[in-house]
């Protein structure tokens, strides 16, 4: 639903409970999969062009509290050198996500919606 902007008839098109669920187990599987090829020190970075939470920290969240051994990485030097706008969400840290909301984030910029979270493998 990110690139709604460039593809309107996205609008049109029906997403209920049952296929944000099947979306979101799929983008968990593909998480935990990749997951096991990662060396300790390693990083995943996990991106959607999705605005919405279910796809986006939920996702992290319960990948994270699967495994212990992968922790968020910092974000800020990242966004502060890019002048990101900073999402703050009330179950989470700053800095630790980027999220692009189209109209939102950037007044100036057509941007579509984005999310970003970058985890280490610790060891």
């Amino acid at each position: 639903l990110g690139v709604i902007r460039r593809k309107p008839d996205l609008r049109w098109q029906t997403y209920d409970a049952k296929r944000f669920e099947q979306l979101t187990e799929l983008q968990g599987k593909i998480l935990n999969i990749t997951s096991n090829y990662l060396k300790i020190g390693g990083r995943l970075v996990y991106s959607t062009c999705s605005t919405e939470p279910e796809e986006n920290e939920e996702v992290v969240s319960r990948f994270l509290e699967k495994h212990p051994n992968f922790e968020l990485e910092d974000l800020s030097k990242f966004i502060k050198e890019r002048k990101i706008p900073v999402y703050e969400s009330g179950q989470h840290h700053r800095n630790k996500f980027i999220q692009i909301l189209p109209g939102l984030s950037n007044s100036d910029a057509k941007l579509d919606g984005f999310f970003m979270a970058k985890m280490i493998r610790k060891g």
